[in-house]
């Protein structure tokens, strides 16, 4: 039984309804036997999610309106139909989903085997007054290719459960999505994607889970009746940062001095002799910025004849910088004088005593 996800991403979206298909054939028509047919998926897309139909009535008129042939989908949304080459519309109904039967008439041209379409129904009722309008036709290609993305070590690889979205430069067509699908076990279904569309030049756009949307730069052009082939390189978007970020000031409006140095180190290990530190660049300005996985970190700073008037502990939470502002005090000199007796050599008690840097007035000093 083939997986209603691994068909929807091999082929793709649905043609609208009701189509004329044409399937060109060696030999006698009449003769042929039925090697020609249409198989897919009858499917919803609304909010997003793609979701089976199971019972939906798909049905295939020749010209005299006669029913060619008929399928009912199965409960993965899966049919299949045999037809010998020829003209055909078909039309798809479904209960508690609008039926599809208008549409753009389309000729598709096959030596033999089945083609692939997938319908795409919409939740409601039919209006009873709408009114089919007239089919025109356009000619058709095959759009195909593969989704990769490239590894750190330089290799492609497949990326499954891409959407490709094409939408028509001239806007004649609707825009159409295609899932990609990776190799099957036993090799009976292609990997990529692979999608019937009008021809002409189209625009696309692909996205997967995990990576960045990519909007291809460039037209693809598809001829009538031929293969066009397009594959597409995604990327995986760079991890967001995270760690401390902070300033450091000097308290008393000092200047900064250039021996400033933070320190950082994992909450759990800063007092352990060996704790691993982490030391970030510190600009002229005083700020800092340092990655760091999430975690608790203590943080400080020190600078010679400096004292740190902050220590830290900060949370370092995913995708996001904590931000600080550490202070430094200068360290005061203390000056120890003792005034003496000359003669005896003892202590003086109450002496005055001045002191000045060298370059300091004498009303400037310390007393």
């Amino acid at each position: 039984m083939r997986s209603f996800h691994q068909q929807i991403t091999r082929v793709g979206r649905a043609l609208l309804l009701p189509v004329f298909v044409l399937f060109v054939a060696a030999g006698d028509l009449a003769a042929q036997p039925a090697r020609t047919g249409l198989h897919g998926y009858v499917h919803n897309t609304e909010g997003g999610k793609v979701t089976p139909i199971p019972g939906a009535e798909i049905q295939f008129f020749r010209k005299d309106g006669e029913v060619a042939a008929s399928a009912k989908s199965d409960k993965s949304g899966y049919y299949s139909a045999a037809l010998r080459a020829g003209e055909y519309t078909f039309q798809v109904t479904a209960s508690g989903y609008k039926s599809e039967k208008s549409g753009r008439g389309l000729q598709l041209r096959l030596s033999e085997g089945y083609a692939v379409h997938n319908f795409t129904l919409i939740k409601g009722k039919d209006d009873p007054n709408q009114k089919a309008p007239e089919l025109t036709f356009a000619k058709v290609g095959e759009l195909r290719g593969q989704v990769y993305e490239k590894t750190p070590e330089g290799d492609v690889k497949g990326v499954s459960g891409a959407v490709v979205t094409l939408r028509p430069t001239k806007k004649s067509e609707p825009p159409k999505q295609v899932f990609t699908s990776p190799p099957s076990d036993t090799g009976e279904f292609p990997s990529g994607y692979k999608v019937l569309v009008a021809a002409g030049t189209w625009r696309a756009s692909i996205s997967a889970p995990g990576f960045d949307t990519l909007v291809h730069p460039e037209e693809i052009e598809v001829e009538a009746d031929k293969m066009a082939i397009q594959d597409f390189i995604l990327t995986r978007p760079t991890p967001s940062k995270q760690g401390i970020k902070g300033v450091v000031r000097v308290s008393g409006n000092e200047p900064l001095p250039d021996s400033v140095k933070v320190i950082i180190k994992k909450a759990g290990e800063a007092n352990a002799k060996n704790a691993k530190t982490m030391t970030p660049v510190v600009d002229t300005e005083g700020r800092f910025e340092e990655e760091l996985p999430a975690g608790r970190y203590v943080v400080t700073a020190e600078a010679a004849d400096f004292e740190s008037l902050s220590k830290e502990v900060v949370d370092v939470l995913p995708k996001g910088f904590s931000s600080i502002t550490l202070t430094l005090r200068k360290t005061k000199t203390i000056l120890v004088v003792t005034v003496r007796d000359r003669e005896t050599n003892r202590p003086l008690a109450k002496a005055l005593v001045r002191a000045r840097q060298p370059d300091e007035p004498i009303s400037k000093a310390a007393q």
